[in-house]
C-alpha cells in the first residue's frame, strides 16, 4: 500500500480569475487516481464535483455543506453521524 502527503499542488493569486479554491481543486483533476480517496472540507460538497471524482473512480469523504440537508429521509445512516446520500442532478 502506497500512501502520499502531498501529491501535486496549485497555487494562485488572491484575487481575480480561477483563484477561488475551488477552481484550484479542478485544475488537480489530472493528478486523482481511480482508486484514490479526496477528503475534503465542505465548501467543497458540490454534485458537480462529486459526479467529477466518481466518474474517475475517485471515492468523495467530506463534510456536508450547510446549506445541504444534512438527514434527508432517502438517507443510508451508517452511524449517528455518517450517511450515504444519493444526489440527484440539479436542474440547471
Amino acid at each position: 500500500m502506497v500512501t502520499g502527503l502531498l501529491i501535486d499542488f496549485v497555487s494562485a493569486s488572491c484575487s481575480g480569475e480561477a483563484s477561488e479554491e475551488t477552481s484550484l481543486l479542478y485544475q488537480l483533476r489530472n493528478s486523482r487516481r481511480e482508486g484514490d480517496v479526496l477528503v475534503a472540507d465542505s465548501c467543497y460538497c458540490t454534485y458537480w464535483l462529486i459526479r467529477m471524482c466518481q466518474s474517475m473512480g475517485v471515492a468523495v469523504v467530506m463534510k456536508n455543506h450547510h446549506k445541504q440537508d444534512g438527514n434527508p429521509h432517502v438517507a443510508n445512516r451508517i452511524s449517528a453521524n455518517e450517511r450515504t446520500v444519493v444526489w440527484l442532478r440539479p436542474q440547471r
